[in-house]
């Protein structure tokens, strides 16, 4: 008789121990976009877009001189973001990055600056805007533009 009270306080102990694992591993644990949130704010380089939320605007981020990225994304019939900010006399690296299933590419209508890439593809160009305003920018394919794939750059 004394081995089955031995057994259950044995599976008591472990039922316990298991919960209070468990319990651990849910306070200590986070998400992967909490764990990369943290790893951000330590390095002090943010990530300029995010699949889950598009950003509609986006202003330039300079980091210690070096130049400006801008993360532009393309899909069907659309660029993310679609307004972007960015001083002038200042390096700025434009990336193209086609998440779409066909070919983009990008146009910046007085600016010189011209990317195109394959559907999963990433390019970029670096130059530096000597002119303040408003430029437009635009996928020059064959009616990608008129389907939504334009976009405003303004130049402080």
């Amino acid at each position: 008789m004394i081995r089955p009270k031995l057994l259950v306080a044995t599976r008591a102990t472990l039922v316990a121990l298991g919960l209070a694992v468990l319990l651990a591993l849910v306070a200590c644990g986070g998400t992967e976009e909490t764990t990369a949130s943290a790893a951000q704010q330590d390095t002090g380089v943010t990530e300029e877009l995010s699949e889950t939320e598009p950003a509609q605007t986006l202003e330039e981020e300079t980091i210690q001189g070096a130049a400006t990225t801008i993360v532009l994304v393309a899909s069907e019939w659309r660029f993310d973001p679609t307004t972007i900010t960015f001083r002038a006399g200042e390096p700025v690296t434009l990336v193209l990055q086609n998440d779409g299933k066909i070919l983009h590419n990008v146009e910046l209508h007085g600016l010189d600056v011209f990317l195109e890439a394959e559907p999963g593809e990433r390019v970029q160009a670096t130059f530096t805007p000597n002119q303040s305003g408003t430029f437009s920018l635009a996928c020059i394919l064959p009616g990608h533009k008129e389907l939504g794939m334009e976009g405003v750059i303004s130049v402080h």
